[in-house]
């Protein structure tokens, strides 16, 4: 069996074992020094710096490395038992990641977004956003300048719906109602209605 595991960091793996000439899992084996030994980046077999394994029960078991034992790019953990054979032999290869002496340099998600969002890669639909602050105010902007309606972007609809909502208003007595900016430096809207309503509406979100 093959597992990635961050390079340098402690962890635990687990794995089956196999009873002696059937197909079925083996629980409660006698563990002995020697029955797990340790191999990196294909260099000389060594015992673990924990002697024995642990019995997780119904046949699965557990062995700690250490960070010192995870330093490689490649490591193959051997669980043979060195006396009676109560178990079929058993190895766990460990490729690692997210370091420039790792199996594979790059962590999981940088590999994810770094190489595989060209067209025919399995993440071509995927968009990876910059959110610095470079990118958060590139994204911001792509926003309020998307068109809305018409030739009005989003942010000239905000800008005409503040004016409404928040502006200084005058000629609402003459039929003539125009709505200014925050500044109070332009008209926004200026509309022309009648008893039966708006007859004319000119806005300017610029």
């Amino acid at each position: 069996m093959e597992i990635l595991r961050k390079y340098g960091e402690a962890t635990t793996v687990v794995f089956p074992l196999i009873d002696r000439g059937t197909l079925d899992l083996v629980a409660s084996v006698t563990i002995a020094s020697g029955d797990i030994k340790i191999m990196k980046d294909e260099g000389a077999f060594a015992n673990t710096d924990t002697a024995s394994f642990v019995d997780e029960t119904l046949g699965m078991y557990s062995i700690p490395l250490t960070d010192a034992e995870m330093t490689a790019a490649r490591i193959v953990i051997r669980i043979v038992d060195t006396a009676t054979k109560e178990w079929e032999d058993q190895t766990v290869i460990i490729t690692t990641y997210g370091n420039a002496s790792a199996q594979h340099t790059d962590t999981v998600w940088d590999e994810a977004r770094a190489d595989h969002t060209t067209a025919g890669s399995f993440g071509e639909g995927v968009i990876v956003e910059d959110f610095s602050t470079t990118g958060k105010a590139s994204l911001k902007t792509q926003i309020h300048d998307d068109v809305t309606e018409g030739s009005l972007t989003f942010r000239q609809v905000t800008r005409i719906i503040l004016s409404s909502a928040a502006g200084l208003l005058s000629g609402s007595d003459n039929s003539n109602p125009r709505f200014r900016d925050q500044a109070n430096t332009k008209d926004r809207i200026v509309a022309s209605t009648s008893t039966d309503g708006r007859s004319a509406v000119n806005v300017d979100g610029t």
